[in-house]
């Protein structure tokens, strides 16, 4: 018997970008209330862009993954910027070959993704 791990969400504020961790799996009905989460966080944070954190995350379904691609879509036509970062191994095999990586930015650390994603300094 496999006992999936409970899913575990939490955010912090940086540069108006919000970082997103995700903590286990991101199957079932998991995803609709990660989707949910992410939806409501730039109107309740006021951010500009959200990095998803899925160093923790244990392992994904079809569904997460067309979660991502729809919210990497709505978020583009609202002007707020979504990636993805510290990817398990197992998870950038599965974003290679589906070549998630050519339409939802993809970086290898949480700096990294703030970097690309933060706001223009003011001159």
């Amino acid at each position: 018997m496999t006992i999936r791990k409970i899913m575990k969400i939490a955010h912090s504020l940086q540069k108006q970008i919000c970082i997103v961790t995700v903590e286990g799996a991101i199957v079932g009905k998991d995803v609709f209330e990660l989707g949910m989460y992410l939806t409501a966080l730039p109107k309740k944070e006021g951010c500009t862009a959200i990095v998803l954190n899925l160093k923790d995350t244990t392992h994904l379904d079809s569904s997460a993954i067309g979660t991502f691609l729809m919210l990497f879509q709505m978020f583009k036509e609202k002007g707020i910027k979504f990636a993805l970062s510290q990817l398990n191994k197992r998870i950038v095999t599965i974003s290679e070959i589906i070549r998630l990586d050519k339409l939802i930015p993809i970086y290898s650390t949480e700096q990294k993704a703030i970097s690309y994603l933060a706001p223009p300094a003011a001159s």
